[in-house]
């Protein structure tokens, strides 16, 4: 037997009761009130029972999914920020090691103004920094 949505399951009753209906209409029109017409009544009372449990169930249904996924997006969106911290943490101590290493290449061309660094001619705080940028660039 397949497996049926819940939808599914709802339009089916509601072509059975639909069935069931026209069903008892004929047995009036002809003024034939049988055992099978009153079971047939009892069948109808009963399948609209079920539909609406189903129609009930479905709602939860749809509700659960929405408090499921209104979490999932809570919990997403808590990751983001999380990781837009993390970004930013990064980005001021990144800032701090480019403030500090700003600081000792000035330094240095304070006690000298000129460095020779592997037979380089370096004559600024800037091309000292970048000397040692390109290094760690090429490594």
């Amino acid at each position: 037997m397949k497996d049926i949505t819940i939808e599914e399951a709802v339009e089916q009753v509601k072509e059975r009761i639909e069935a069931l209906k026209r069903h008892i209409k004929n047995y009036e029109e002809s003024k034939c009130e049988t055992g099978i017409y009153n079971q047939l009544k009892i069948e109808a009372t009963a399948l609209k029972k079920v539909l609406n449990e189903l129609e009930k169930y479905k709602e939860l249904y749809i509700s659960a999914l929405g408090h499921s996924l209104n979490n999932s997006i809570k919990q997403n969106n808590k990751h983001n920020n999380d990781l837009e911290a993390l970004n930013e943490g990064w980005k001021i101590e990144l800032e701090k090691k480019d403030k500090i290493i700003d600081a000792m290449a000035k330094e240095w061309f304070e006690l000298d103004t000129l460095f020779m660094i592997r037979g380089k001619n370096i004559h600024s705080a800037e091309e000292l920094k970048q000397y040692f940028e390109r290094k760690v660039i090429d490594e």
